[in-house]
């Protein structure tokens, strides 16, 4: 009976060592878009996420490689709960932002909690003809005007990020002068967080240390009750 007792609480000090562990800052990195490079295509996917062409809210542009959605909507759910989220940054590749545009990226909790995370910046690609023509070619790979921006977070971002599991990306087209905009091939998003509970899927270790237990509470109780 000792021996069982002594078991049962060694089981009980390894899940509390393991919360003690969870506790422990991590870095997680979660990405949305398909990372394709420019690969080849011969019409716009909305399905498959195929480079997201982006136009001004209201615009109505459209056309076969092209969507006119107004802004782009990604969602991110990181592997567990954001307790308290430390520093962060978001890289994101696209094509076709002109020094004198402005592409802001929001980070979207719901209920009408929305924070401005940072701006894209990049260089002239040229202009939807230059897009569309490329893409009825079969690649857009080759195209001038592909840059990849890195944005850190300030502590507005990271406050608005604690307490949460994640949130959608938008990226909206904010020029005063034209509804031009550009195309975004993927965001990383990557965040050092004090993690809390899994989210959604439970952490490996932390199932295996369960298992391991429970086995072992097992034998003993069956060496006990012989």
């Amino acid at each position: 009976m000792k021996k069982l007792i002594a078991l049962m609480i060694v089981m009980v000090a390894s899940l509390m060592l393991c919360g003690v562990v969870m506790a422990v800052p991590i870095t997680s990195t979660v990405t949305a878009g398909d990372k394709d490079w420019g690969a080849t295509r011969s019409a716009y996917d909305d399905t498959t996420n195929m480079d997201w062409y982006v136009f001004k809210a209201g615009s109505e542009v459209s056309g076969a490689a092209t969507n006119s959605k107004g802004l782009i909507s990604w969602t991110y759910n990181l592997p567990y709960q954001i307790t308290t989220a430390i520093s962060g940054s978001m890289t994101a590749r696209v094509w076709d932002i002109d020094p004198s545009d402005i592409m802001t990226v929001y980070f979207d909790f719901g209920n009408g909690n929305i924070v401005n995370a940072g701006l894209l910046t990049g260089s002239d690609g040229g202009n939807i003809t230059t897009w569309e023509t490329a893409v009825a070619n079969g690649t857009t790979a080759s195209l001038g005007g592909w840059s990849t921006t890195t944005f850190a977070l300030d502590s507005v971002a990271l406050a608005a990020l604690s307490g949460t599991t994640g949130f959608n990306l938008l990226l909206a087209v904010e020029n005063t002068a034209t509804s031009w905009a550009a195309v975004i091939d993927y965001a990383d998003f990557t965040l050092t967080y004090e993690p809390g509970a899994p989210n959604p899927v439970p952490e490996p270790t932390t199932m295996m240390l369960l298992g391991f237990g429970l086995i072992g509470l097992a034998g003993a109780f069956r060496r006990f009750r012989n």
